[in-house]
């Protein structure tokens, strides 16, 4: 407990030695998850869109949403929100001026205003390793916040030694097949033991499902939406 590991029962420590699969998690555990917004492209020419996504996000605790904090802290007008609203594995929405406003993944432009115009340019970012964030209404999208996390240097070699020990590695994200794939084959994960775009719900059953494969499955992570998979 000193060294901040807290063990469940003596049988799992038992068989901790059996493990032959190891599931990670990306942000914070493969990554380092000090996120950096690293560009914002405006894509209608409206005042305050900065404003508008700098508020939604003040309301959120994702990762990326304290990334997209720290660069306007200060910098632009933090204005009400009402009505805000957190939609896991999609993103968040609030109302600002009587007006609703989206802030999320592609995915999630797709669910609700049906636009696939930004797919070939969220790609394009995608394999350039960015995670990209889009501000949209209920008819359009605004602008996308072009984000990008570090991968530890450990992620590297523990994976190594893991495949050394012909332990398999396995990584789940709710990113998208690009960023994940991109980040998978940096550390060493194969591509077919990649899952993309995963709910936080759906982490627990991707882990039961390959322990009922047989596999002594061993899932590191580091967030609350860990949690469930990680009991």
């Amino acid at each position: 407990a000193s060294l901040g590991i807290l063990i469940k029962s003596a049988t799992v420590l038992e068989n901790a030695c059996k493990v032959d699969t190891v599931v990670f998690d990306k942000t914070g555990t493969i990554t380092k998850g000090q996120i950096k917004v690293e560009k914002i492209i405006h894509l209608k020419e409206k005042d305050g869109l900065d404003s508008i996504l700098y508020s939604l996000e003040s309301k959120s605790e994702h990762p990326l949403s304290e990334a997209v904090v720290r660069r306007f802290k200060d910098e632009v007008e933090l204005r009400d929100v009402f009505d805000f609203e957190s939609i896991p594995g999609y993103g968040i929405k609030g109302k600002i001026d009587n007006k609703t406003y989206y802030v999320g993944s592609y995915k999630y432009l797709k669910k609700i205003v049906n636009d696939s115009s930004l797919e070939s340019e969220i790609e394009k970012y995608s394999l350039e390793g960015y995670t990209s964030l889009i501000l949209f209404d209920e008819e359009e999208a605004l602008s996308i916040t072009l984000a990008r996390d570090e991968i530890k240097e450990e992620s590297k070699l523990a994976i190594r030694e893991l495949k050394r020990k012909k332990i398999d590695s396995y990584m789940l994200t709710g990113d998208n097949r690009y960023v994940a794939k991109k980040i998978a084959s940096e550390v060493g994960i194969d591509e077919a033991n990649v899952y993309y775009e995963v709910l936080p719900q759906d982490k627990k059953t991707i882990v039961d499902k390959l322990r009922k494969e047989g596999k002594i499955v061993a899932m590191v992570g580091d967030g609350v939406n860990d949690a469930p998979s990680l009991m």
